[in-house]
């Protein structure tokens, strides 16, 4: 039985996905990814002679489920992938793709992730103040207009006269021609 590999990739990879199937043609990047795939792989690498089977699909298509071991892959649709053989390990293709191999450092990741994530936070920060200068300018609004609505401006204190005020200081006669 040959061995089964999985080689995932982005749909952009494959410049002629007009035509009907998935993966008209293999083009010479994918062999040299799947020389490359047979030399990772532990099974692979150690099968000199034999034929290696490796499985090209769209990442999409994987499926990893809770009870799969490590390692292990499915796929949603099978009609999505496509097979390739390897017969043999070609050295030369190998070696070249090593040589143009670069790996970047965990301490170069860890800080542009954190400095994608202190730009996320400052967004996020940015995003609530303004929020809550928007809730604040609503809430002052709110209560001008709530202030223009009322009837606490009419009636001054100081400006009111009781009935008795008026009967003592003037005639009624003068507060009806004042009233009219």
């Amino acid at each position: 039985m040959t061995p089964l590999v999985v080689c995932s990739f982005s749909p952009a990879l494959l410049a002629c996905a007009s035509c009907g199937s998935p993966f008209p043609s293999l083009p010479v990047v994918l062999a040299d990814c799947a020389q490359l795939v047979k030399a990772n792989s532990i099974i692979g690498n150690k099968k000199e002679t034999g034929k290696v089977r490796v499985v090209y699909t769209p990442w999409p298509n994987l499926l990893k489920t809770k009870g799969m071991a490590d390692g292990q892959v499915g796929f949603r649709d099978a009609r999505a992938c496509a097979y390739t053989e390897v017969l043999a390990r070609e050295n030369a293709i190998v070696n070249r793709l090593e040589k143009t191999r670069t790996e970047k450092p965990t301490k170069f990741i860890r800080e542009s992730r954190e400095e994608f994530d202190a730009q996320q936070r400052a967004a996020e920060k940015e995003a609530k103040r303004a929020h809550a200068a928007a809730v604040q300018a609503e809430k002052e609004r709110f209560a001008a207009e709530k202030e223009a609505r009322s009837y606490d401006s009419l009636f001054k204190p100081e400006e009111m006269v009781s009935n008795a005020e008026v009967a003592a200081s003037s005639s009624s006669a003068n507060i009806e021609d004042d009233f009219m």
